[in-house]
């Protein structure tokens, strides 16, 4: 129910800052900076990668990688509206190389990725070279998550794993960069919450980064 009216707000949305722009008198200053009008293609991709070392309890260290990756193709429906769609991966790998349970010692791995595809709706905002933008997003996609438990001085693994569909919602504000007419730098905060049919539930809060193309 929540996903359903997600989706309503995002047509809802696009076609009500198309409206709120077709008002608007355009201005041959905003086109010369960005040439973000109705009928512009827009192919960007934005990414995030980050190791992190720490001992969240004395005894316990541990090495945490994660990485995303995520691709977007859209084209403008107004000025400054832009509807897309969005392709993102997303992959976590933490290791905790010593575990003592007081039966037997042993190492860990626990291995997320997730994919996801997902329409968004992104209104960029003011006719500079920076120009800040707002985003709203939601998306259905494939959850998997593994475990490995080796024990320490023996042949013994026990391993685990969950799978489940999903469904996510995002609320996103960032800053694009015009280097050219056609090129951007694009910084990205996200907000948002992935839901499972098993359930599965997280919030989360991301920062990535990229670039954008328009033609």
């Amino acid at each position: 129910m929540r996903f359903s009216i997600l989706i309503f707000l995002i047509i809802s949305f696009s076609f009500y800052a198309k409206s709120q722009n077709d008002s608007i008198v355009s201005t041959n200053s905003t086109e010369r900076v960005t040439g973000l009008k109705a009928g512009t293609i827009f192919v960007g991709a934005s990414s995030n990668f980050s190791v992190t070392k720490n001992s969240p309890i004395s005894s316990l260290n541990q090495t945490i990688n994660t990485i995303m990756f995520s691709p977007k193709l859209g084209v403008f429906i107004g000025k400054g509206v832009l509807l897309g769609s969005e392709y993102q991966l997303y992959r976590s790998k933490r290791e905790i190389p010593f575990i003592s349970n007081y039966q037997y010692n042993s190492s860990r791995k626990y291995v997320d990725n997730e994919h996801l595809v997902s329409i968004f709706v992104r209104y960029y905002f003011g006719s500079w070279k920076l120009k800040p933008f707002l985003e709203v997003s939601g998306g259905i996609g494939k959850y998997k998550s593994t475990s490995e438990e080796k024990v320490h001085g023996s042949n013994i693994t026990y391993n685990e794993e969950f799978n489940s569909d999903i469904k996510e919602w995002k609320l996103s504000a960032g800053l694009s960069y015009f280097i050219t007419k056609r090129v951007s730098i694009d910084g990205i905060v996200g907000f948002g919450e992935t839901k499972g049919d098993k359930s599965y539930t997280n919030q989360f809060v991301r920062a990535n980064f990229g670039f954008s193309l328009f033609f």
